[in-house]
């Protein structure tokens, strides 16, 4: 009698009673008896299922809520490989680069491990830069370069971070971008810009060398470059590049990044790199 009287939660004067009884799984297609402590009020026994049909309803909750997160979490990523990568490579991958050419198989294989490798779920520090180069254009620098940051991107954990922490900029626009934010009532200061372009957890320099070296420019870009890549060294954070320039002049040339960048620069990139750079064999594609 005790235990019935511990069994009964008062309420207003009604009584919650729970009594071990044999009932039937209402759950559609089961029926299965077995006993349960029924708990009642006012007369009226809830609807109850089994164990095992509990069970299985919970798992499938569960496995329901998975695939919705990693539904929402793929829809994320492939947002962020809208805005970063140029929709003429959007589709493009390491699978679909054509390494025949040369040694770049083996090349391409080291910018997968590279993708592979990459710390997404920290920031990278101390991960290192890289620098794919060659002086002829259409040979797929900007693809590997795509496809690289495509492969970063798809791995990413956990996407809820409202700015994507991997960025793409052809060097132009962070030329640009520069010049615009030194205007008088430019919406950002330099410093901002030059925040985000050494914050991030990695940022895709595209088409270095492409920029005109005029002698205001000359100045101009030293400072841009040596303002970027020395930001993100002292953050310890790595930056991929695509040149038509070297750490070295092609033959028959007499220019390299130094001339582009400014000899700390390239310094402090050549460390970044470990002296580095793959330099993609072959001929114009286009």
């Amino acid at each position: 009698r005790g235990q019935e009287r511990m069994r009964q939660i008062g309420d207003g004067g009604n009584s919650r009673i729970v009594r071990p009884a044999i009932v039937r799984c209402l759950e559609p297609g089961c029926g299965k008896e077995f006993e349960e402590r029924v708990p009642s009020f006012m007369g009226f026994r809830y609807a109850i299922i089994c164990p095992e049909c509990r069970n299985r309803k919970a798992a499938e909750f569960f496995t329901h809520e998975r695939t919705l997160r990693e539904q929402s979490r793929a829809y994320r990523r492939q947002e962020w490989i809208n805005q970063q990568v140029p929709f003429k490579y959007s589709e493009n991958s390491f699978a679909d680069f054509d390494a025949s050419d040369g040694d770049n198989l083996n090349k391409v294989g080291k910018l997968q491990d590279y993708a592979v490798n990459f710390p997404v779920d920290e920031r990278p520090l101390g991960y290192p830069s890289v620098l794919i180069t060659r002086n002829i254009n259409g040979v797929g620098k900007t693809h590997l370069a795509c496809a690289l940051l495509k492969a970063i991107i798809q791995r990413h954990a956990d996407p809820t971070d409202q700015m994507c922490p991997y960025q793409f900029w052809p060097a132009p626009n962070i030329k640009i971008k520069l010049q615009g934010a030194q205007r008088y009532g430019s919406a950002e200061t330099p410093e901002q810009v030059y925040t985000q372009f050494t914050r991030v957890r990695l940022l895709v320099i595209d088409d270095v060398g492409k920029e005109k070296l005029t002698e205001y420019d000359a100045g101009f870009l030293q400072e841009m470059y040596f303002g970027i890549i020395n930001g993100r060294y002292n953050n310890g954070l790595p930056v991929v590049l695509t040149a038509n320039l070297g750490f070295k002049p092609w033959p028959g040339s007499d220019i390299d990044l130094r001339d582009l960048m400014g000899s700390a620069t390239v310094s402090r990139l050549m460390e970044m790199t470990g002296g580095i750079q793959y330099v993609i064999d072959g001929k114009d594609r286009r």
